[in-house]
Protein backbone atom coordinates (compact mmCIF):
# COMPACT_ATOMS: atom_id res chain seq x y z
CA UNK A 1 0.00 0.00 0.00
CA UNK A 2 1.23 3.47 -0.87
CA UNK A 3 1.76 5.46 2.34
CA UNK A 4 3.83 8.55 1.46
CA UNK A 5 4.01 10.60 -1.74
CA UNK A 6 6.14 13.69 -2.25
CA UNK A 7 5.32 16.04 -5.14
CA UNK A 8 7.25 19.14 -6.17
CA UNK A 9 5.07 22.21 -6.72
CA UNK A 10 5.63 25.78 -7.84
CA UNK A 11 2.54 27.01 -5.95
CA UNK A 12 2.00 24.89 -2.83
CA UNK A 13 -1.18 26.60 -1.51
CA UNK A 14 -2.84 26.37 -4.94
CA UNK A 15 -1.92 22.69 -5.27
CA UNK A 16 -3.13 21.97 -1.71
CA UNK A 17 -6.45 23.64 -2.53
CA UNK A 18 -6.79 21.44 -5.62
CA UNK A 19 -6.14 18.20 -3.72
CA UNK A 20 -8.44 19.31 -0.89
CA UNK A 21 -11.38 20.76 -2.82
CA UNK A 22 -11.05 18.72 -6.00
CA UNK A 23 -10.07 15.31 -4.65
CA UNK A 24 -11.25 15.50 -1.05
CA UNK A 25 -7.92 15.03 0.77
CA UNK A 26 -7.71 16.45 4.29
CA UNK A 27 -5.19 19.27 4.79
CA UNK A 28 -2.99 18.67 7.86
CA UNK A 29 -0.44 21.46 7.24
CA UNK A 30 -0.18 24.16 4.58
CA UNK A 31 2.42 26.91 4.28
CA UNK A 32 3.85 28.75 1.28
CA UNK A 33 6.58 26.12 0.80
CA UNK A 34 5.19 22.89 2.34
CA UNK A 35 1.86 21.11 2.69
CA UNK A 36 0.77 17.74 4.02
CA UNK A 37 -2.55 16.20 3.07
CA UNK A 38 -4.05 12.85 3.92
CA UNK A 39 -6.53 10.33 2.60
CA UNK A 40 -6.88 7.30 4.85
CA UNK A 41 -3.40 5.94 5.59
CA UNK A 42 -1.84 7.73 2.61
CA UNK A 43 -0.06 11.05 3.09
CA UNK A 44 0.69 13.49 0.30
CA UNK A 45 3.48 16.02 0.86
CA UNK A 46 3.79 19.04 -1.42
CA UNK A 47 7.20 20.75 -1.47
CA UNK A 48 7.62 24.19 -2.95
CA UNK A 49 10.41 24.47 -5.50
CA UNK A 50 11.63 26.90 -8.09
CA UNK A 51 14.37 27.07 -10.68
CA UNK A 52 15.72 23.79 -12.07
CA UNK A 53 13.83 21.59 -9.62
CA UNK A 54 10.51 23.06 -10.73
CA UNK A 55 11.32 22.52 -14.41
CA UNK A 56 12.79 19.03 -14.28
CA UNK A 57 11.40 17.56 -11.05
CA UNK A 58 14.80 16.98 -9.44
CA UNK A 59 14.96 17.14 -5.68
CA UNK A 60 18.27 17.31 -3.86
CA UNK A 61 19.59 14.42 -1.82
CA UNK A 62 19.76 16.83 1.13
CA UNK A 63 15.97 17.31 1.10
CA UNK A 64 15.30 13.60 0.71
CA UNK A 65 17.57 12.92 3.67
CA UNK A 66 15.58 15.42 5.75
CA UNK A 67 12.29 13.75 4.77
CA UNK A 68 13.72 10.35 5.72
CA UNK A 69 14.72 11.70 9.14
CA UNK A 70 11.26 13.18 9.75
CA UNK A 71 9.18 10.24 8.51
CA UNK A 72 11.63 7.38 8.98
CA UNK A 73 12.78 4.89 6.37
CA UNK A 74 10.23 3.38 4.01
CA UNK A 75 9.15 -0.06 5.17
CA UNK A 76 7.08 -2.62 3.32
CA UNK A 77 3.71 -3.35 4.95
Amino acid sequence: MLRHVLLLQRDVPKAARFYNEGLGLTVNVCTERWAELQSGATRLALKGVDGCAARCGVLSLRCLTLCARVYGPARPP
